[in-house]
């Protein structure tokens, strides 16, 4: 379950360190929701200001958001903000999901951990499976705790021009997963994949999505549906 606590007070600097995190409207109580600055990115999902707070368990971490009155006690208005969040997360990098996840576990100190997926890893680039049909996730050069899904929400059309149409996959409130549109993936298989991630291994406010959304030609497609009226 995501943990989240709203603060109306904080100081300058503290604020000015913020990042961008992904979360399906329905998860923050409408109410409360009124009283925080975000920004409406795919469909119902939204990304908003906060700070990642690390527990020992990930699981136990926070995400302290913060309010219109704190930024107004900081002195800083929301667009400025919103700009800082852009600089603390870095620039666009895609990076093969498993090398991502490589990194991630050196990071935290799972060598054995990481050198079985970097085994696994040389395994399907060996067969073929790991080529750019693979997923990608953004950025190389961030630490496992923050926050790369605003990098992505703001750069479609930049990652278009990179790897050609592809499917957007709201991952988690901090990753979004970019996958290339190749023939050997069915855009139905991903929403099922989705939605049996959701079922078996997600609380029902982790949800963010129980689909896929396409970029294709400048436009994000919220829905499968709309896709494929819009390509008949």
């Amino acid at each position: 379950m995501i943990h989240f606590n709203i603060v109306d007070t904080a100081n300058r600097q503290v604020v000015e360190g913020s990042q961008r995190f992904l979360f399906h409207k329905e998860s923050i109580v409408p109410k409360m929701l009124s009283l925080i600055p975000h920004r409406n990115v795919m469909g119902d999902l939204i990304l908003v200001l906060g700070n990642w707070m690390m527990a020992e368990s990930e699981k136990d971490s926070e995400i302290v958001l913060y309010s219109t009155k704190a930024l107004e006690s900081a002195g800083l208005t929301e667009d400025e903000v919103f700009e800082e969040a852009k600089k603390n997360e870095g620039e666009l990098e895609l990076v093969p999901l498993f090398e991502m996840a490589i990194k991630f576990a050196e990071a935290k100190g799972n060598i054995r951990e990481a050198e079985q997926m970097r085994e696994e890893y040389e395994s399907l680039k060996m067969m073929g499976y790991a080529d750019d049909a693979g997923f990608y996730l953004a950025a190389e050069n961030i630490h496992y705790s923050n926050s790369t899904a605003g990098i992505i929400c703001d750069r479609f059309s930049e990652i278009e021009k990179q790897i050609g149409p592809y499917v957007v996959i709201p991952a988690s409130i901090k990753e979004v997963l970019i996958l290339p549109i190749k023939e050997r993936f069915s855009i139905e298989q991903i929403d099922s994949m989705i939605q049996a991630v959701n079922e078996t291994a997600c609380a029902p406010g982790e949800v963010l999505s129980d689909h896929a959304y396409i970029y294709e030609n400048g436009r994000l497609f919220t829905s499968l549906q709309e896709y494929g009226q819009e390509s008949a």
